[in-house]
Formats: C-alpha cells, sequence, structure tokens
C-alpha cells in the first residue's frame, strides 16, 4: 500500500485520494467562481432531516446527492456539457415540469464525485503532509477496505472541536454532527480521505 492521508491512524491509499494526474492538475488561469464553505454547512444543516423538495432525492443512498446539494448551495456550478454517465460531468435537472428529474453519475456517486472534483475540474485539495479538518470539507469513506478500494460513503464536515476532531452531517441514514469516533466504532475498517474546498477555480 503506497502512504496515504492519515486520520486518527487510519490511512486512505493515494490513488483513492488522488493519481498523479489529479494531483497535478493545473488550476485555471484566472478564477471564475467563488466557493463558500460556510454555506455548504449552513445548507447542511437545514436539510439533513427536512430535505429539499426541489430535489428529488434519493431514499436509499442519497449520501453523494445531499453532498452535491450542499456544494451547489456554497457556490460550485453545474457542468452539464455532457451525457450524464461521463465522468466530468456534475449536473441536476429537475426536468422542468416536463420530463423526470436526473443527475449526473459525479453528482450521486462518492467515488465519481471524488474523480470529478480531483482530476477533471480542480476543486477540491488535500493536505498530505498537515491534514487538518475544515468545516465544509467533504470526507469520502471506504466502509471496508478489506473489501473494497473504491468510495461508497460520503460525508460533510460540519463541526470541528477545540481538539481538532470532526463531526459530520450526511443523508442515508440521516445524521446531524455526528462524532468521528461513532463511526469508527460502527465501521472499525472503515477508511477516510478528507478533501477541502477551494474557495476559487
Amino acid at each position: 500500500m503506497k502512504h496515504g492521508i492519515t486520520r486518527d491512524s487510519k490511512k486512505v491509499p493515494d490513488a483513492l485520494v488522488g493519481t498523479a494526474a489529479s494531483a497535478a492538475v493545473t488550476p485555471l488561469a484566472a478564477a471564475t467562481t467563488t466557493v463558500n464553505p460556510a454555506g455548504v454547512v449552513q445548507y447542511a444543516s437545514k436539510y439533513w432531516q427536512q430535505w429539499n423538495p426541489y430535489y428529488k432525492g434519493l431514499p436509499d443512498d442519497d449520501c453523494t446527492d445531499f453532498a452535491s446539494q450542499a456544494l451547489f448551495a456554497g457556490g460550485w456550478t453545474m457542468v452539464h456539457t455532457g451525457n450524464y454517465n461521463q465522468p466530468d460531468q456534475w449536473w441536476y435537472s429537475d426536468g422542468g415540469g416536463v420530463a423526470p428529474a436526473q443527475q449526473s453519475y459525479p453528482w450521486e456517486n462518492a467515488q465519481q464525485l471524488a474523480d470529478f472534483g480531483g482530476h477533471y475540474s480542480p476543486r477540491f485539495y488535500a493536505d498530505v503532509a498537515t491534514p487538518k479538518w475544515k468545516a465544509g470539507d467533504i470526507a469520502f469513506w471506504i466502509w471496508d477496505q478489506t473489501t473494497t478500494f473504491k468510495y461508497n460513503h460520503t460525508t460533510i464536515v460540519t463541526y470541528v472541536d477545540s481538539s481538532g476532531s470532526p463531526y459530520f452531517t450526511q443523508h442515508s441514514a440521516n445524521h446531524y454532527n455526528q462524532a468521528y469516533s461513532a463511526y469508527i466504532v460502527a465501521n472499525p475498517h472503515a477508511y477516510v480521505a478528507d478533501m477541502h474546498l477551494r474557495t476559487s477555480y
């Protein structure tokens, strides 16, 4: 296993944080979009239990859809220049009242959202040398690294206590400010990667 991002003695392989290509992504010459991590936190805090009626939601597997909603509220812009199954597309459409609601795979899939924001568009970054959780971060989880090396859950960091320990808000199941320790107790083989938001891109 390659070295990984350390999180309370948990490590995630580099390949899951981002490929060499993603690490080498050159920021856009001129930033055109401003992102507000506080807006991500505010959205998650408002809709963690009472869902936003604009979105159709995915009742049994809504974690990444919910994170994408929060990222959109925080300032991420949609990319809708291709088909829903392309990895460089991140969008949601309500159908305009004449068609069913639809979203791209990176909008609703944990691994594909991580790939989109880390490789296809320079929106995430990770502090490998000195990791530090921040409110508004997106945390990608592998519930059991002994059976898979792909992210299968997404949460939003909505609070960081004075010791630097993160608390997460999510859908499926719905939780608000759940402690990191609670996740590890329930999933002792879990790995997590913390992705910071670029405040402009």
